[in-house]
């Protein structure tokens, strides 16, 4: 196996088995990219610089499930972003008790929790983010042949990812309510022994006005309806366009490109930059309260199909909710870095210049020299500068020829990222939490769309694909072996919950039913007998005739018929 990173082996290898059923062995890959430059999630407003960020892309394949996780960070904020996730719906071979919890929920909860909790910096919140909308198929492709695989609907997904994500809520502190007073306020400004990281959930489901039914009963209360974007954006006092993140393949990044069509033009020469038009502000949607209500009429909200939108905000002891001075921090940082990128580029080419020089100023002034060139050399300085090419002279080969064989990167190469820091103002990149393999942005794309093209229908295609896909994989890492030399086996350790049964047995004879209550007939007790008075047995009392026993003897019932004098006859019509 090649080395995943120098240090440290990777904490995702031995978190699952306490989370997996017992004596059940699970085939895992896992895959990330090094902390790369990409384009700012939130546009920011007219004549402010961008953010810098960077995007760190992770993905996981497990037997029966895929899911894919991309972490942007910058110098204040780090979100985890729940890209894709999928089934292959083959769990059900596995005969897995009903009393033991799902392996899918099990591991999306434990992958999630080793990224976050790996990647929170001093000082700075964590946000993580997903957009729940069910679907057939994601990742595996047409896996939804197999009879096999649930294919969840709107709510069930919604609640899905809420139970997901709640075992990580629950984790953490809950958040305090803000103080108000200056009794509250210096009572909360006392040291705590053990500050704690904080934790709030959000979920919005447009067209809901409540999240009750959605979110777990034990947790409601660390459940809001809303979203935190007012606290997360960079520019609290932009328009609404620059407080909504632009992640990829959300319905909120396409609807932010549709709004930008409204942008008023200014007359600038530049009419292609969104951020170049006006300044920044839609013609139909003024707030972010208006942007959610559009939101709900859109097309992947609306015409029968229920979507959610969550986050879960963790908050790190010393974290600087004050929205003007981080505002005025990144703006000073972003400027900071731009102008020491600049000055870089000109020191450098002011070094060519001066033939690397010093550009500070001298203590004394230089002495001051003069080249002469001789009077012979002088007409060749020109031509010296750019010196002619010797024509090139062929030779004949002569000899036998040899074989070469071709050059292959192999498992001891350079990995991708290694000269880069573990850790900057601008993100964390612990080596516990990388991928197996780590792929440069282009590879791992690449990897990605690999299995795009593959077949999941049945069990031999699905068994089929995979050893196709990591044989793949090893090959854009150097790695020519089918596959075989990555990944690991984890053997779950987690018994299943046997129901403990009632210690007080019930009467031989009776049979106990909870939960269901009948309403009886009250018992029919005859009076005694008396005479003169003939006693009627009640209709419960009364026994039930066996087949084919005749009927007791009974007088025959009394017809009154009327005479011809009283009969009248019916007039016709």
């Amino acid at each position: 196996m090649p080395p995943m990173a120098p240090g440290k082996a990777s904490l995702l290898q031995e978190l699952p088995a306490s989370v997996l059923p017992e004596h059940l062995p699970f085939e895992f890959n896992h895959i990330s990219t090094p902390p790369t430059r990409c384009v700012p999630l939130f546009y920011q407003p007219q004549g402010a610089a961008s953010q810098r960020t960077y995007s760190e892309s992770h993905f996981l394949l497990l037997a029966v499930l895929t899911i894919e996780v991309i972490i942007y960070t910058t110098s204040k904020l780090t979100t985890a972003f729940v890209s894709k996730a999928d089934s292959t719906g083959f769990l059900s071979l596995l005969n897995i008790p009903r009393t033991h919890a799902s392996p899918l929920q099990s591991v999306s909860t434990t992958f999630l929790s080793l990224l976050t909790t790996q990647r929170i910096r001093p000082g700075i919140p964590l946000a993580i983010s997903l957009f729940a909308r069910a679907q057939a198929q994601y990742i595996f492709p047409n896996s939804v042949a197999n009879p096999s695989k649930h294919v969840s609907t709107d709510r069930e997904l919604v609640r899905w990812w809420c139970r997901v994500l709640d075992p990580i809520l629950q984790s953490h502190t809950p958040e305090k309510p803000k103080s108000e007073g200056l009794f509250h306020e210096e009572k909360d400004a006392q040291p705590e022994n053990e500050p704690a990281t904080t934790a709030q959930a959000y979920l919005l489901v447009p067209g809901e006005e409540t999240i009750t039914t959605y979110v777990p009963v034990a947790s409601r209360a660390r459940w809001k309806h809303g979203h935190p974007l007012r606290s997360i954006t960079p520019y609290p006092a932009a328009p609404p366009r620059c407080q909504v993140p632009h992640f990829p393949d959300d319905p909120k990044a396409r609807f932010l490109d549709e709004l930008d069509e409204e942008l008023m033009n200014t007359g600038t020469s530049n009419q292609s930059v969104p951020c170049k038009r006006g300044k920044g502000a839609w013609r139909s949607v003024k707030t972010l309260e208006h942007f959610w209500e559009a939101m709900a009429f859109r097309q992947e909200c609306s015409s029968g199909n229920l979507v959610g939108f969550i986050w879960v905000m963790l908050t790190p002891p010393g974290a600087n909710n004050g929205k003007s001075e981080g505002n005025t921090g990144d703006f000073q940082s972003t400027i900071a870095d731009s102008q020491d990128s600049i000055f870089g580029i000109l020191h450098k080419r002011e070094g060519q210049l001066m033939l690397g020089t010093d550009i500070s100023p001298p203590l004394s002034p230089p002495h001051k020299t003069i080249l002469k060139t001789p009077p012979e050399h002088s007409s060749n300085v020109k031509s010296s500068k750019y010196p002619k090419k010797q024509p090139r002279t062929s030779r004949k080969l002569t000899g036998p020829i040899s074989v070469r064989q071709p050059k292959m990167k192999s498992a001891t190469s350079t990995s991708p990222g290694s000269s880069l820091a573990e850790q900057t103002r601008y993100y964390l990149w612990p080596t516990s939490s990388r991928g197996e393999i780590v792929l440069d942005d282009k590879n791992y794309h690449r990897a990605t769309d690999i299995i795009l093209h593959l077949d999941f229908g049945g069990r031999d295609l699905a068994a089929m694909s995979t050893t196709k896909w990591t044989t793949e994989v090893g090959l854009l890492r150097g790695i020519c072996d089918h596959g075989k030399n990555w990944g690991w086996t984890v053997v779950g350790t987690k018994a299943a919950v046997v129901p403990v049964a009632s210690t007080h047995p019930a009467p031989s004879g009776a049979v106990n039913v909870l939960g269901v209550k009948r309403k009886g007939k009250a018992p029919i007790t005859p009076k005694p007998s008396q005479e003169g008075v003939t006693n009627v047995l009640g209709a419960g009392l009364v026994p039930k005739l066996q087949e084919n026993e005749p009927l007791p003897e009974q007088a025959a019932p009394r017809v009154n018929v009327l005479g011809p004098e009283l009969a009248r006859e019916k007039p016709k019509v």
